[in-house]
C-alpha cells in the first residue's frame, strides 16, 4: 500500500513542479534556458514512467542516513534530470534515452545501498575520549573562524550584514569575495575551502549535537559560524540550511515510517504555495528560490550537460569568446557555451559530472563512488545515533544536487562528517573540555606544597 501511494505522491509532486515551473518559472526566466517545449504525450508518458520506477525499490522507513539521501536526490535531480531535458532541449531520442536508461540504472544501484549488510567498526571511544575529542574539535572550530576572519575583519563582515539589511542584495557580496579572491591570489583559495568545511560539518555538527542533547550554547556557536561565513561570502544557502536540518528532522520524527512519502508532499506543497504566493504578488521570487533553483535548475544543468558534451567529447574543450583556445572544466565550458561567460560556475549533480569526464562510463564509475561512500556512512552511522547521522548528512544531501561527489567528499565536508560521527560522544555524555579534581585530591596537591594550611 506504501508503495502505491508513493507512486500517486510523486505523481502530485511533478503535477505541481510543472505547473509552477509553467505557470511562474518560465515568464520570468526564460532568457535563462528555463523553457516550456512540450515534447509530446508519449515522450512525457515515458520519462515519468522512468521517473516512478525507482519508487519500487528506494526504502520507504528512514532506518538509515542513505535512505534520506536517496529521497533528496530523487526528488531534487532524479526526477528533474528526467523531465527537464525533454522540456527545454532538442536532444535526438537516440541521444537522449541511453542516457536516460544510465540514469535510471545507476539511481537503482544507489536504491540498493540501505538493503547492503553494513560493516561493523571498532569502538572509537578507545581511540579518543571524549575531553580529547572536545579539545580537538575546539581547536580546529576556532582556528576555522580565526582563519577566516583573517581575510574578512570583523567590521566588514558587520557592514555587509547592515548592507544586506538596508536591502541590498547578497550577489554584490557575493561578487566583492569573488573579486578579493581573484587580488588575493590562491592563500585566500585555501580559507575559501576551510569555509566549506566549517559551515558544511563543523557548524552543522555543532547545530545538531547541541540540539539533541540540549546544550543551546552549542547551536549559538554553530549558528555563529554560520553568520560569519554568510557575512563573508554571501552565501544564502548557508543559514538557510540550518533550518532545513531541522526541517527533515521534523520529517523523521512525525513521518519516519512514511518519510518519502511525506518529503514528496510537502515539497509539492512548497511548489503550489510560492507559486500561488508569487502570481498573487505578480513576481517571481518565491518559485526563483524553491521551484527554480532546487528542482528546474539540477535537471537543466543535466540537460545541458548531455547536450554539450555528446557532441564535444568527453573531456573537450573549446574556444573562448576572445579566441584563445583554452581548456576549461566542465562547469566553466558549460558556463562559456550556454551563458557567454566563465565567470559562472555551472556545477551539476554527479551524473551529468560523470557524463563530462567519461561519458556513460564515468556516470557509472560516479555512482559507484557515491553508492560506497553511502554504504561506509551507514556503517559508521549504525553505532551511533541515528537522528545525529541524519541531521549531519542533510547539507551533504543537498550539495550532491549540484556537485560532484569527489567534491562533495573533499571540500565540502563529506569526509569530515563521517570523521566526526565516528569520534562523537554519546549525545548523554558529559561535555567538558577539562578535569576538575575533586576537593580531596585539591586538598592533598596543596598539603604537600602548603603543609601548614592543611595541618
Amino acid at each position: 500500500m506504501k508503495r502505491i501511494v508513493s507512486v500517486l505522491s510523486s505523481l502530485a509532486f511533478i503535477a505541481a513542479f510543472l505547473w509552477g515551473y509553467h505557470e511562474v518559472v518560465v515568464p520570468a526566466y526564460g532568457y535563462e534556458g528555463y523553457i516550456y517545449d512540450w515534447p509530446g504525450v508519449e515522450t512525457m508518458a515515458w520519462v515519468i514512467v522512468l521517473s516512478l520506477i525507482p519508487l519500487l525499490v528506494i526504502p520507504m522507513e528512514l532506518k538509515k542516513p542513505s535512505i534520506l539521501i536517496l529521497w533528496w536526490l530523487y526528488i531534487t535531480a532524479y526526477v528533474p534530470s528526467m523531465i527537464m531535458p525533454v522540456l527545454t532541449l532538442r536532444i535526438s531520442e537516440s541521444t537522449i534515452f541511453p542516457l536516460q536508461l544510465a540514469v535510471l540504472c545507476t539511481m537503482l544501484l544507489l536504491c540498493a545501498v540501505p538493503y547492503a549488510k553494513t560493516v561493523i567498526l571498532p569502538e572509537a571511544n578507545r581511540i579518543f575520549s571524549p575531553k580529547t575529542f572536545w579539545w580537538l574539535f575546539a581547536i580546529v572550530w576556532t582556528g576555522s573562524i580565526v582563519s577566516i576572519l583573517s581575510t574578512i575583519s570583523v567590521a566588514q563582515v558587520l557592514t555587509n550584514f547592515a548592507f544586506l539589511f538596508s536591502g541590498g542584495s547578497v550577489y554584490v557580496v557575493r561578487a566583492d569575495f569573488s573579486a578579493q579572491m581573484r587580488q588575493t591570489g590562491s592563500a585566500l583559495g585555501y580559507i575559501g575551502y576551510l569555509g566549506r568545511e566549517l559551515c558544511m560539518a563543523l557548524d552543522p555538527f555543532l547545530l545538531a549535537y547541541g540540539f539533541l542533547s540540549k546544550r543551546w550554547w552549542l547551536i549559538i556557536l554553530g549558528f555563529g559560524g554560520q553568520l560569519v561565513y554568510f557575512g563573508q561570502t554571501g552565501m544564502k544557502e548557508v543559514p538557510l540550511a540550518v533550518f532545513l536540518m531541522y526541517g527533515i528532522w521534523l520529517l523523521y520524527r512525525r513521518f519516519g515510517g512514511r518519510y518519502g512519502i511525506a518529503l514528496l508532499l510537502v515539497v509539492s506543497g512548497m511548489i503550489a504555495l510560492c507559486a500561488c504566493v508569487d502570481m498573487a504578488k505578480h513576481d517571481a521570487i518565491l518559485s526563483a528560490q524553491f521551484t527554480r533553483r532546487t528542482l528546474a535548475t539540477p535537471g537543466l544543468l543535466t540537460g545541458f550537460y548531455f547536450e554539450h558534451f555528446s557532441a564535444q567529447g568527453h573531456h573537450g574543450h573549446i574556444t573562448d569568446v576572445s579566441g584563445t583556445n583554452d581548456a576549461y572544466a566542465p562547469p566553466q565550458e558549460i558556463g562559456l557555451y550556454y551563458y557567454g561567460t566563465t565567470d559562472a560556475d555551472e556545477n551539476a549533480n554527479f551524473w551529468a559530472e560523470g557524463f563530462a569526464e567519461l561519458g556513460v562510463p564515468g556516470m557509472f564509475l560516479f555512482a559507484f563512488l557515491v553508492a560506497f561512500a553511502l554504504w561506509l556512512y551507514d556503517s559508521i552511522a549504525a553505532r551511533r545515533s541515528l537522528e545525529l547521522a541524519l541531521l549531519l548528512v542533510v547539507m551533504q544531501a543537498d550539495a550532491l544536487t549540484n556537485t560532484s561527489p569527489l567534491t562533495v567528499l573533499a571540500t565540502h565536508g563529506g569526509l569530515l562528517i563521517a570523521i566526526l560521527l565516528y569520534f562523537a560522544p554519546d549525545i548523554g555524555q558529559p561535555l567538558r573540555l577539562k578535569t576538575q579534581p575533586s576537593w580531596p585530591r585539591r586538598r592533598r596537591a596543596i598539603g604537600r606544597i602548603f603543609p601548614q594550611l592543611t595541618s
